[in-house]
């Protein structure tokens, strides 16, 4: 999957290090870059905390910008801006990895104290090929992998019936540690 020719990789919005320790221990030299102190204090190869559009590093400074199952969790602006940064360090690739053509309703929880609705994983995107692709002008396509199974899609007019018209959303409980993002609940 990686070009022989990355070396120097950085993994952005690398969580808890995963990926990166893989790379690492393949030779390559990893870069964790994370909001998150907490998911940086388990371990990632060379951990700094950076948010994902404000990355402490010189243009073309990484071979290889890595940024997986991040894209899909940031607002509109946040996204175009970090967008922007990935293109701006990476010297020759970029990987993404983001949910493709997600149904991001099917996955709505309804908060049962301020009646919000929102994605039980934070997702706000819901991208395909040419949607990705259109953040990063200048980029060409070498590859494109898929992971995990396919999902059947839910036919919309059921998905509607059943959130508006019978009330029935994703469960919040089950000490997931999902919160509602505009009340806390």
């Amino acid at each position: 999957l990686l070009p022989a020719d990355a070396r120097i990789v950085c993994d952005v919005g690398s969580g808890p290090g995963v990926t990166g320790r893989a790379l690492s221990a393949a030779g390559r030299t990893v870069i964790s870059f994370d909001a998150s102190r907490a998911a940086l204090h388990l371990g990632p190869p060379h951990p700094v905390c950076a948010a994902v559009d404000t990355l402490p590093v010189s243009d073309r400074a990484v071979d290889l910008a890595l940024c997986l199952e991040v894209l899909e969790h940031l607002p509109h602006p946040v996204l175009e801006r970090a967008a922007r940064e990935l293109d701006r360090i990476a010297r020759h690739w970029l990987i993404l990895g983001v949910h493709e053509r997600e149904n991001l309703k099917r996955h709505h929880l309804r908060c049962p104290r301020c009646d919000d609705r929102f994605h039980r994983s934070g997702h706000v995107h819901r991208f395909d090929e040419a949607g990705l692709v259109s953040y990063f002008p200048g980029w060409n396509v070498c590859g494109r992998w898929r992971g995990g199974p396919r999902v059947r899609d839910y036919p919309p007019p059921l998905l509607w019936m059943r959130q508006e018209l019978a009330g029935r959303y994703c469960e919040m409980g089950g000490g997931d540690g999902v919160s509602c993002p505009r009340c806390g609940e």
